[in-house]
C-alpha cells in the first residue's frame, strides 16, 4: 500500500496487486477487473456521494466506482502507511475501490516497452466567463455582484487571500498577465494548455503534482510538456468540465449558473414571486468575447465599457427556478474542484527515428500534426497513443467528483465575502458599488 494524496474529506492508497485481490475478495468474482488493473482505496470521512450527473458526463474518465465494508483491520493498515494523515482514516466511514490511474498507462498497450513514464495530477480549478445576470432584486432590494468578478477569475482573487494568510510573494504581481488563469487550460487549445503547464510548473502550489517524476533525472522535458497538452486537448476533458462548471448541466444552456452572491439572496426571498434578475445586454457587445483580465491588460476602454454596462440592463423574470439554479451551482462547485490526472509513457527511438522526428519537428508550425489513436479503458480512462513529435501513451482520468450539497448555500456565500474582503485588501481597496 502507497499514500497518493487527500482532500478536506478523503484519502488515497494505491493497492499491492495482492491487497487489491484481498480487499476485491467481498465482490462478485465477475466483477473483478482484469490483473493489468491497478486498484486504488479510497476513504471519505462523511457519508458523501458523487455528483450524479458530473458522474454520468465524465463516465468515461471516471471509471469504475466500487464500496467495500471498511474494517477496523483496514483502518489500521491505512494509518499506519501514512501516520500524518492517521486520523482521517481512523475517522473514516466509507471506504471505494477505484481505477488507480497513476500507474504506467502503457501495461494495457500490446508490443509498447516505454523507457519513462510519470503521472501528473491537474486541478485546473473555476472557468471564467463574462456573467450574464449581475445582479437581482429579492423583497425589494437590489443586490449585485462584485464588479471585480465582472473582469477576473476567481483563483486570481484566490491569491489575495492566500497571500495574507501565508505571507508570501509579492502582492503587486498577484494579479500580472504571467499568473496562470484556468482560461488557459479548460478554454485555450493545445498550446494554450502547454502554456497553462509551463506556469504551474513554476508555481504548483495545490493545482499540480507529479508522481514518480522524481525516478527520472531532469525532471520534465519540452517534448513530454508539449505531448500531455496535446494528448489534454484532444481527450476533451477540459472542454466537458468547462462547460459543467459554466451550465451544470450536460448540455451548454441559454443561462449560465447563478453567482452564489445573487443566489444566495434569492434563497432567502420572503416573497418568491416578486424576484426579478438583473441582466446585462451583452449582444453585439465586447464584454461578451472579452478575456480574464489575467490574460490581458486592464485599460481605459474596458473600464469604459463595465461602466457603460450598468446603462444596458434589464429586469427578467428568473426563467429557472431557484431548486433548478441551487442544483446547477452545485454541479459547477463540484465540476471547478474536479482533479484530472494524466500518465504519460515515453520512450526512446532509434538514431534514424530520431532523425526523422526532429525533421517532422522543424517543418511543424503548430502541435497540430501529432497523430493521435483514442479510445476508451474499459477499467475506466481514456488512452491515447501519439506518434509524434515523442513516441507515447497517455492515459487521462478524472477524480474528485464528489457531490458539495452537504455544504450550504451559507457556506460558499461567506467564502466568497472572504475572499473578496482579502482582495480588496490586498489591492488597497476597491470601490463596491455596481
Amino acid at each position: 500500500m502507497r499514500y497518493l494524496g487527500a482532500g478536506g474529506c478523503s484519502v488515497v492508497f494505491a493497492l499491492t496487486e495482492e491487497e487489491a485481490n484481498e480487499t476485491w475478495a467481498q465482490k462478485d468474482v465477475q466483477q473483478r477487473p482484469t490483473p493489468r488493473c491497478h486498484l486504488a482505496l479510497r476513504l471519505t470521512k462523511g457519508m458523501i456521494s458523487e455528483c450524479p450527473i458530473c458522474r454520468h458526463i465524465l463516465r468515461d474518465f471516471v471509471g469504475f466506482t466500487h464500496e467495500i465494508h471498511l474494517t477496523e483491520a483496514l483502518r489500521a493498515r491505512c494509518a499506519s502507511t501514512f501516520p500524518p494523515l492517521a486520523d482521517h482514516c481512523w475517522t473514516a466511514v466509507r471506504a471505494h475501490l477505484i481505477p488507480d490511474f497513476a500507474v504506467d498507462p502503457s501495461l494495457p498497450v500490446e508490443n509498447w516497452n516505454g523507457t519513462r513514464w510519470f503521472t501528473v495530477e491537474i486541478k485546473p480549478k473555476g472557468v471564467w466567463q463574462h456573467p450574464q445576470v449581475i445582479g437581482i432584486i429579492v423583497d425589494d432590494v437590489e443586490y449585485y455582484m462584485h464588479p471585480v468578478k465582472r473582469r477576473q477569475c476567481r483563483y486570481s482573487l484566490m491569491q489575495a487571500l492566500k497571500y495574507e494568510r501565508q505571507n508570501k510573494g509579492n502582492k503587486h504581481s498577484i494579479f500580472s498577465e504571467s499568473t496562470y488563469c484556468p482560461n488557459q487550460m479548460l478554454l485555450g487549445d493545445e498550446v494554450s494548455i502547454a502554456a497553462a503547464l509551463r506556469h504551474l510548473n513554476s508555481n504548483p502550489s495545490n493545482n499540480l503534482k507529479y508522481f514518480h517524476l522524481e525516478d527520472f533525472p531532469g525532471g520534465l522535458k519540452e517534448d513530454e510538456l508539449n505531448v500531455l497538452s496535446n494528448a489534454l486537448y484532444q481527450s476533451g476533458v477540459f472542454s466537458i468540465l468547462a462547460n459543467l462548471q459554466l451550465y451544470g448541466t450536460e448540455t451548454i444552456c441559454d443561462w449560465s449558473v447563478l453567482d452564489i452572491e445573487l443566489l444566495y439572496h434569492w434563497s432567502k426571498a420572503c416573497d418568491p414571486s416578486s424576484v426579478r434578475w438583473i441582466v446585462s445586454n451583452l449582444n453585439n457587445s465586447p464584454l461578451k468575447d472579452m478575456n480574464c483580465t489575467c490574460q490581458r491588460e486592464r485599460d481605459r476602454q474596458t473600464q469604459d465599457l463595465q461602466n457603460n454596462e450598468m446603462r444596458n440592463i434589464k429586469y427578467v423574470i428568473p426563467p429557472i427556478n431557484l431548486e433548478e439554479c441551487v442544483n446547477r451551482f452545485y454541479v459547477s462547485t463540484t465540476a471547478k474542484d474536479a482533479s484530472v490526472l494524466a500518465t504519460l509513457s515515453t520512450r526512446e527511438e532509434e538514431d534514424k527515428e530520431k532523425e526523422k522526428i526532429e525533421r517532422i519537428r522543424k517543418t511543424s508550425t503548430s502541435c497540430n500534426h501529432n497523430k493521435f489513436t483514442k479510445w476508451k479503458d474499459s477499467h475506466g480512462g481514456i488512452l491515447m497513443k501519439i506518434d509524434s513529435p515523442t513516441s507515447s501513451v497517455c492515459r487521462i482520468g478524472v477524480v474528485d467528483v464528489d457531490g458539495k450539497k452537504h455544504k450550504s448555500l451559507l457556506h460558499y456565500f461567506e467564502r466568497d465575502q472572504e475572499i473578496l474582503a482579502a482582495w480588496e485588501r490586498v489591492k488597497g481597496g476597491v470601490q463596491y458599488s455596481p
